[in-house]
């Protein structure tokens, strides 16, 4: 394997680490949207639903806004786009087997 493999690889990893921790992160910043914004159920079920919660909460910034461009759906489309970045790096620099 290459340098250029090696590099890519590295930094594949420290990314995906990174990203783990932005995901929890980004995690319990939304559990605490849920909280102030709709209460202590509404908290809980988003610690339980990860996913679908940010989705939710994504469409009700938009709705409440007014616009798609807010603060909280920039950090979960920077997230997402993250995490594209690392897949893609990850198939460019994965050894192939043959």
């Amino acid at each position: 394997m290459g340098i250029i493999k090696n590099i890519g690889l590295g930094l594949s990893g420290i990314l995906y680490l990174l990203l783990a921790i932005a995901g929890v992160v980004l995690h319990l910043y939304t559990v605490l949207i849920a909280f102030f914004e709709k209460g202590f159920l509404a908290a809980l079920i988003t610690f339980v639903f990860p996913v679908g919660s940010q989705i939710y909460w994504v469409a009700y910034w938009t709705g409440r806004l007014g616009t798609f461009l807010n603060t909280y759906t920039y950090l979960v489309l920077g997230y997402g786009l993250a995490w594209l970045i690392v897949i893609i790096l990850l198939g460019i620099f994965s050894p192939k087997e043959v």
